[in-house]
């Protein structure tokens, strides 16, 4: 009886490594939730990947990564923010790789950016 628990736990041990080796070495770096992508995140203190949507100011590669309502700017460096509303200053379309330059599109739609200000 021993022996068969200790073959399970072995085998699922053995499973779970082949899992992770797997996902780091062949960059399965996204996961996807909702029809929505979540990339990996390195967790400092403990060393170890986890998924999650980054928020606004958070540093972004593009706006897959960024919670609903935000998207990837490139300004000084990239940041999720929140997108842009009637009135606001809105960007015409993404440069390279799903980031906006200065400014996100609006709300609306890309559409709806007309002189680099949201119009309804």
């Amino acid at each position: 009886m021993h022996f068969l628990a200790l073959n399970g736990l072995l085998l699922m041990w053995f499973i779970m490594t082949v899992l992770e080796i797997r996902a780091h070495y062949y960059g399965e770096d996204q996961h996807i939730v909702d029809g929505l992508v979540q990339r990996r995140i390195k967790d400092r203190r403990r060393g170890r990947y986890y998924f999650r949507w980054r928020y606004q100011g958070e540093y972004c590669e593009s706006s897959d990564d960024c919670h609903p309502g935000l998207c990837c700017v490139q300004r000084a460096y990239r940041t999720c923010q929140p997108l842009s509303w009637y009135g606001q200053r809105c960007g015409y379309g993404q440069i390279k790789g799903g980031c906006y330059w200065r400014h996100c599109p609006c709300v609306y739609g890309e559409d709806y950016c007309q002189q680099g200000y949201c119009q309804v």
